[in-house]
């Protein structure tokens, strides 16, 4: 119920901010972005669901491309027993495609390959915990950027990430998981 709250005043925002924005195009070469966030996630393969810290600066060098990198940092698994991560940090970088720009809203797709550096909850067959790996993986985003002013902006972003764990004592190594972030994101361009 409080995510539902929080959506409408989101969207209350963002309708306020369009009738005051200018009608300057800010998605263009030159402009450098970061956030960092909050944000909750489900896991496709486990009835779980985590929360992360997250965060990322992405560069626009082209009007409708950019370059992104991202990170994850895990932070709880909701109170949830058992949880399937006991640390969990993602990091990863690609590119971002940007369609129909049109002045302040900016729509957005984007492909990162990267890697978490995860301990599972989990044990091995001498009942030891097991230690960090190297999970290769890959994210996908479909987003949305309103900008209401030079220098800042507010955002939605949903990310699909899918990594698989090798050498368990499980069958399911699978880490795939939606992300959804939003909120409040800052802009410099660095272009005149």
């Amino acid at each position: 119920m409080a995510l539902k709250k929080w959506f409408i005043v989101m969207v209350g925002i963002l309708s306020l901010s369009t009738s005051l924005a200018q009608e300057e195009i800010y998605a263009r070469n030159g402009l450098l972005k970061a956030t960092a966030t909050i944000a909750p996630s489900t896991m496709l393969n486990r009835k779980l669901n985590n929360v992360y810290l997250s965060g990322f600066a992405e560069y626009f060098f082209e009007d409708h491309l950019s370059v992104r990198g991202d990170i994850l940092w895990y932070v709880d698994g909701l109170d949830q027993q058992p949880k399937f991560y006991q640390q969990n940090t993602a990091l990863y970088f690609g590119l971002f495609y940007h369609p129909n720009r049109r002045k302040n809203l900016d729509p957005y797709i984007g492909f990162e390959p990267g890697m978490m550096i995860s301990r599972l909850n989990l044990k091995d067959a001498q009942n030891n915990a097991l230690g960090f790996q190297a999970i290769p993986s890959v994210s996908l985003h479909s987003g949305l950027t309103f900008y209401v002013w030079k220098y800042f902006n507010f955002y939605l972003d949903i990310q699909y990430i899918h990594g698989n764990a090798i050498n368990l004592p499980i069958k399911n190594g699978r880490t795939d998981e939606f992300i959804f972030s939003a909120g409040l994101g800052f802009q410099l361009n660095c272009k005149k």
